[in-house]
Order: structure tokens, then C-alpha cells, then sequence
């Protein structure tokens, strides 16, 4: 495969991440069981529960090749602060109109309160409204873009030799469990800004690490070890979940927060398992079609949270429960809906992200052929 194209194996990768984040989601939707505990769904829930971490370490994959820091802060304003931003403005004036049944101009309108509430919670490094929470990650990403300097340097020194890696892997992989065994009252670890930087700076190294030596983990066997490795680190994060409920039926613990242990566990096998499915040297068909899905995942995440609130709003939710559980067992139909719902959250989302790329694509081919026309107006005058 040509150097200067996609690394299919990372973009697979994204691929993965994408489909957790709407696999999560949807279960916070459609699994409503406050107070109760059921091992099954538990289990299941910790397959999706690693995709911020693993979108950390991607980022760590070819954040230290950039050299100059004011390209990279350009380049971040440019992909992410402007798109996000963007999104804000587009939730704040039609969130309501699209999903909530409000009038256009009720949607638009909006008290100087509203402005005010917006501006305090960006300063503050928080999404603007509850229905963007989803967010969070992104405020985390520019913090983590705006430390690079400190974090290149670090990373310098840690290149310079392999043993100073592998203590740096071992001993932050400890302190997660530490903190997890106090459950994160020995950290605080958080998902608002502040107390989300340091677990995300080490996943992001994490990342450069394991990117670094992947020649190592691409092995006959290895997609293997990756895909039950993952499978059984996720069934002792559910025990360990399993022997911390409460007597009255309630369970806390921060084992299953993103910043736990196996954040840095969970991920690493999928890095290993994705690595060992795709063949990066070939060019094929497959790895171009894995690479064009994956080059629009960052709009999919902007854009997936209101494909999942219309599902709720046009009472999707309901015919596909309705289906699951009149034609399966309990059991069976609770993994069900939400299979229905992640596949079609999944194409709604993709749809409208091609909607919104070809309006951008659009307005880029007529604003040239005006600025053209204008100049041709002028040298004919």
C-alpha cells in the first residue's frame, strides 16, 4: 500500500470507536434498569465502554510526528473547534424545531439568558446544553492539543529508550488500578475537562507507544489473542462489578469509567486484534471502503446524538422494542433492540452526515464560481 494513503488498520480502528459510541448510547436509552443488576447486559455493556480511550490512543498514533505547534493549534481550531462550534449554533437554533415540535421562529428565538448560560459553560470548558454532553471528549482533545509541547518533550525523552517506555506503560497502568481499587477517590479522576486531562494525556502516550512498536503484536496468532483477550478482560471487569453491589441491589464503581485500568486494557487488545485483521500492504478493495467509512467518523460523532434523540422523538424506540420482544425471548430480544437500534442509528447518522458534506461541498463549488464571475465582471470593465 502507497505510503501517503490511509493506515487501514488504524482506520478500522475508528470504525470500531464509532460503532461503540452509538452502541453506548443506545443502551443508555434502551436499557432503563435503575436499581437492578443483570450480569448479561453488564458484560455486554463493557464491549462499548473503551471507545474514548481508544480514540486517545489513535490520537497518539501520529500526534508526535507534527513538528511545528502553531500548525497543529491552526489545524485544531480548523477540524474540531470550528466544526464543534458550528454544531453548538445548529442545536441551539433548531434542536427544538427538529426534535421537540416547536415552531421554527419559538426553535430560534431564544432569551439573552440563554447567550449567557452558552458563553459561562464554554469558558468553563463544558458542553453548552445537556443534549450535547456527548461532547465532552472534544473539550478533552483540545486540552490534551494545547499541553503538546510539554507532552512532545516528555515523549522525546521516553523514545530515547525502550525500558523508560516500559516503565512508563507499567507504572501508569498500576496507578489506573490503584485508583480503581479506591474506586477514583485516590485520583478523582473526571469526564468534565479538568479532571479528565491526565488519564487522557496518558492514553494519547499510551497510543505513541504501542504505534510506535506495532511490528511487534503483528503476529500469526495475534488476532486471537486480541479478540479473547478482549472478551476475558471484559468478563473480570463485570465480576469485579458483579462483587461490589450493594444489599439493596445498587452497585459504584469506577472499574467501568473510561479512565479506569482497563481503559489502557480494553483498547490495547483491540489495537492488537485490528492489526492483525487488515493486510496494510495491499491495496484492495475492502481496506479503500474501510478508509472512506472511517475519514467521516468525527462528523458522525458530532451529528449521531440527534439521529439517536429523533429515533426517541418519532417513536422508533417503541416499534423496535415492540419487535424484539414479541419475537424473542427476554433475554435474547434485550440485546436485540439494541442491535436494531446501534444499525440504524448507524445509517441514520451516516446519511445525514453525506446530506451535510454535500451541502458543504455546494456552497464550496458556487461561493469560486461567484468570486470568478465577479473578477471576470472587473477585467471587463
Amino acid at each position: 500500500m502507497n505510503q501517503s494513503k490511509r493506515d487501514a488498520r488504524v482506520e478500522l480502528l475508528r470504525i470500531f470507536g464509532i460503532l461503540m459510541i452509538l452502541g453506548y448510547h443506545n443502551m443508555q436509552v434502551d436499557w432503563v434498569l435503575e436499581g437492578t443488576y443483570r450480569f448479561s447486559i453488564d458484560y455486554v455493556t463493557g464491549f462499548f465502554s473503551d471507545c474514548v480511550p481508544m480514540f486517545f490512543m489513535i490520537l497518539g498514533f501520529y500526534l508526535f510526528r507534527n513538528t511545528s505547534y502553531q500548525k497543529l493549534l491552526v489545524k485544531t481550531i480548523k477540524k474540531i473547534i470550528f466544526p464543534t462550534l458550528l454544531l453548538f449554533a445548529a442545536y441551539f437554533y433548531l434542536y427544538d424545531w427538529i426534535i421537540n415540535g416547536q415552531s421554527l421562529k419559538e426553535s430560534i428565538a431564544h432569551p439573552l439568558d440563554d447567550y449567557v448560560y452558552i458563553v459561562r459553560n464554554l469558558l468553563m470548558l463544558r458542553s453548552p446544553y445537556t443534549y450535547t454532553n456527548h461532547t465532552w471528549y472534544l473539550f478533552l482533545y483540545v486540552a490534551v492539543i494545547a499541553l503538546f509541547p510539554v507532552m512532545k518533550s516528555f515523549v522525546d525523552y521516553l523514545d530515547q529508550d525502550v525500558r523508560r517506555e516500559k516503565i512508563f506503560l507499567v507504572s501508569t497502568l498500576a496507578l489506573f488500578a490503584v485508583n480503581d481499587f479506591f474506586d477514583n477517590e485516590f485520583l478523582s479522576f473526571s469526564f468534565i475537562t479538568t479532571g479528565g486531562v491526565v488519564p487522557a494525556l496518558i492514553m494519547v502516550i499510551w497510543g505513541h507507544i504501542l504505534y510506535r512498536h506495532r511490528d511487534l503484536f503483528i503476529r500469526k496468532g495475534f488476532a486471537l489473542l486480541g479478540q479473547v483477550g478482549f472478551l476475558l478482560a471484559n468478563l473480570v471487569r463485570t465480576f469485579i462489578v458483579y462483587h461490589r453491589i450493594a444489599p439493596d441491589g445498587t452497585w459504584h464503581t469506577s472499574i467501568k469509567a473510561w479512565y479506569s485500568c482497563f481503559g489502557l486494557i480494553c483498547p490495547t487488545l483491540l489495537i492488537i486484534l485490528a492489526f492483525n485483521l487488515i493486510n496494510n500492504e495491499k491495496d484492495s478493495k475492502i481496506n479503500d471502503a474501510i478508509c472512506k467509512i472511517a475519514s467521516i467518523n468525527l462528523p458522525m460523532y458530532l451529528l449521531h446524538q440527534i439521529c439517536l434523540d429523533y429515533l426517541t422523538a418519532s417513536g422508533f424506540r417503541q416499534i423496535s422494542a415492540g419487535f424484539a420482544y414479541s419475537h424473542f425471548s427476554e433475554g435474547i430480544a434485550n440485546f436485540a433492540v439494541v442491535a436494531i437500534d446501534t444499525f440504524v442509528s448507524f445509517i441514520l447518522t451516516f446519511l445525514l452526515v453525506f446530506a451535510v458534506l454535500g451541502v458543504k461541498k455546494l456552497i464550496s463549488y458556487i461561493i469560486p464560481v461567484r468570486h470568478k464571475t465577479c473578477n471576470n465582471q472587473k477585467s471587463g470593465q
